[in-house]
């Protein structure tokens, strides 16, 4: 490895080097008035000798070599008492300077005499290493807290994040997300299934930020699972979770929180809301819950819950949100405001995609709203797809028609035709995931009038195939000369394609049977 040079020895040969070129440039000029009164002689006496020329050019020749060289040894003198050697001392402090800041010795470098400007710009030097040195010990500390509050806030977020899992897919569906501005998030969702179909939910605004939030948000959910486990009602709960709250709160922080409770089986829905945003109600008619105001937990000693009941029709959809999703800006300081979050919701609601979907479609506009802009809050979401009829979400692989039969079966009842409309599912599945590359299929069963609607879709290649006759081929082949379309054909009474999101539709309508 290549040693590192001193300064101090490559100052020093940079002063030889300057004082060889000045000697080399005083011989020279001696050799010049040499060659000068040697010219000057042979100008006038030839190369005969004459004394008193000799005398006369000596007398021009001489006094200017000496003061020649009195000159070069007075700018030497000069030189190194008044740049050589003050130009070593400031290369000495300008060395030393790091370790005169650690040691508090910056006044060393106070201006003093004709360096003073050297010495001035060495004392603010001083100052501003040592202040760039505090900078940096300072953001060492805030990287190294960052990252430990980032460490704890992963192992908040996995406690206050509910598992993805949901049993009662053919009844109704269930999904929600948080997109926090710093590492450890402050609004969150919960929920829990208290048997295969009945599900409480909640979702709070924490008032406060950072891991005092977080904190916040673990304890509320612990709290309100404990609750909802042993109060008979939801009111209870809440009044419960307020008086735990206020009796262990030194930071004074406060919560609102909406509290529900869902049965697919009747469609009863029963809330609570304690200062939340009035959740939106997505179907064929759209609005917002009716709600109570209500006042945030952690606050009042005198709270009082008011529950409430309503029951949801097949085909309604609840969206529940904190106002950071209301309150998002975008780059020209308008609000997202509630139009927008109702067309976001309504959008992926008509698209029959499910919970997920929905929630996805609305974290998305939002984000692209603000994009380009600093959020100043959290927003949590949460939705409650409550589909006219079957919806279920199916992994492309054959493996799944079993399945999917079971769902259908038991969706169909007595129908007398469910083994061929489910032939007819299984000729459209199965070409799914032979032929279109999809990675997710989305099977939505509903009764719409005097009809039964079964509509497939999935991601994969875009491709009609209403376009395959009998006899002919396809990108997406339904059976060897169209077989498995002409199959489909019979069996239901209507069929439909279209593209919606980058996503394939295949609709396919039977007629009610009276009676069944």
């Amino acid at each position: 490895m290549k040693a590192k040079d001193n300064p101090k020895k490559k100052s020093a040969s940079k002063g030889k080097k300057l004082s060889g070129k000045m000697a080399l440039v005083f011989s020279l000029l001696c050799i010049a008035a040499l060659l000068y009164g040697a010219a000057r002689y042979l100008t006038e006496a030839g190369f005969a000798f004459s004394r008193d020329i000799l005398i006369r050019t000596l007398w021009e020749t001489v006094p200017a070599i000496l003061l020649t060289l009195t000159g070069a040894i007075c700018f030497g003198v000069f030189y190194r008492k008044k740049i050589e050697l003050p130009s070593r001392e400031t290369a000495r402090k300008i060395l030393s300077l790091p370790d005169a800041v650690l040691e508090g010795k910056e006044a060393e470098y106070a201006a003093s005499g004709e360096w003073a400007p050297v010495g001035s710009a060495l004392f603010r030097a001083a100052e501003e290493l040592k202040a760039c040195t505090v900078r940096r010990e300072k953001q060492a500390e805030e990287r190294a807290a960052a990252e430990r509050e980032r460490m704890l806030a992963n192992r908040l977020e996995r406690a206050i994040v509910p598992e993805k899992r949901f049993d009662g897919e053919a009844d109704f569906g269930i999904g929600g997300c948080v997109c926090p501005v710093l590492s450890a998030r402050g609004d969150f969702y919960d929920y829990v299934f208290f048997h295969r179909r009945r599900v409480c939910f909640a979702l709070g605004d924490i008032w406060g930020e950072g891991m005092e939030a977080a904190l916040f948000s673990l304890r509320v959910k612990t709290l309100l699972r404990e609750y909802l486990t042993t109060m008979p009602t939801l009111k209870e709960t809440v009044e419960a979770l307020n008086a735990a709250l206020l009796s262990n709160n030194p930071e004074g922080v406060a919560i609102t929180l909406f509290v529900g409770a869902f049965d697919p089986l009747t469609g009863e829905l029963c809330y609570v809301n304690a200062g939340q945003t009035p959740p939106l109600l997505i179907g064929e008619q759209w609005g917002f819950l009716n709600v109570r105001a209500g006042t945030p937990l952690g606050i009042y000693s005198d709270f009082s819950a008011e529950e409430m009941r309503t029951t949801l029709p097949p085909g309604r959809t609840v969206v529940l949100y904190t106002n950071g999703v209301i309150d998002a800006k975008g780059r020209s300081g308008e609000r997202y405001g509630y139009d927008r979050l109702m067309a976001a919701a309504h959008t992926a609601w008509d698209a029959s995609l499910g919970a997920e979907h929905i929630v996805t479609s609305v974290r998305d506009s939002v984000l692209a709203f603000s994009e380009g802009t600093e959020r100043e809050d959290d927003f949590a979401l949460l939705c409650i797809y409550f589909p006219n009829g079957l919806q279920v979400t199916m992994r492309p692989i054959t493996a799944e028609l079993e399945r999917m039969r079971d769902l259908l079966y038991d969706w169909l009842k007595n129908d007398p035709r469910r083994s061929k409309i489910y032939l007819a599912c299984e000729e459209v599945f199965t070409n799914i995931v032979n032929y279109s590359g999809a990675s997710s299929v989305q099977l939505n069963c509903r009764r719409e009038g005097n009809s039964l609607v079964l509509c497939f879709t999935d991601d994969g290649e875009p491709f009609n195939p209403l376009s395959v006759q009998a006899g002919g081929q396809g990108v997406r082949s339904y059976g060897e000369g169209g077989m498995g379309m002409a199959i489909i054909r019979q069996i239901a009474g209507e069929i439909y394609y279209r593209t919606k999101e980058n996503r394939n539709l295949l609709t396919l309508k039977f007629p009610v049977i009276k009676g069944v």
